[in-house]
């Protein structure tokens, strides 16, 4: 019987096979890390976004006013004048934004409302936020997030899993018997 030293076209084969399976798994997972990061990133633009506009009101002295397209993403922060209304709309106070690898899939506001599209306008004062708002967001391949701003600061809170609103505050008036 003659042994041969050499490896078979089948077993030369099939190791490629392995190895082409292993390039692809590891090639999934590097696209899928990728958009994780994309996604990631997006976020952390908005919520920057969102803490600077309640620091700088907070800083100013003066509200601002965010309107925010929550159906395309796009957002901006201008100065508010005291009906509310943007100082001048061709001048914001932060540059311009979009939301392009994740979209708002609800936004729920403390008053109860909810709003799934159209424009959303959101003011910070010297006090901070003037509202406590939840936004659900969801990346382009499915990823969820949850980004809260609390009434009275300038806290912007971001988590991985969903997030409540807190209690509204309810007036309190103290009698004093006399």
């Amino acid at each position: 019987m003659r042994r041969s030293s050499g490896h078979t076209l089948l077993e030369a084969m099939f190791a490629v096979a392995i190895m082409a399976l292993l390039f692809g798994v590891i090639a999934v997972d590097m696209v899928g890390s990728d958009r994780r990061s994309l996604m990631e990133a997006d976020l952390a633009r908005f919520t920057r976004t969102l803490t600077v506009m309640a620091e700088q009101a907070v800083l100013r002295g003066k509200p601002l006013m965010i309107i925010i397209d929550v159906t395309e993403g796009y957002y901006t922060v201008y100065e508010a004048d005291a009906d509310g209304e943007p100082v001048d709309l061709d001048e914001p106070v932060l540059d311009p934004d979009v939301l392009d690898k994740s979209y708002i899939y609800e936004a729920e506001l403390e008053d109860g409302t909810r709003q799934l599209s159209g424009e959303l306008i959101l003011y910070a004062g010297p006090q901070g936020w003037e509202t406590s708002a939840l936004f659900h967001l969801k990346g382009i391949f499915g990823r969820e997030r949850w980004l809260r701003l609390d009434r009275l600061t300038v806290h912007v809170m971001t988590k991985n899993e969903p997030l409540f609103l807190p209690e509204t505050f309810t007036e309190l008036s103290i009698h004093r018997s006399l």
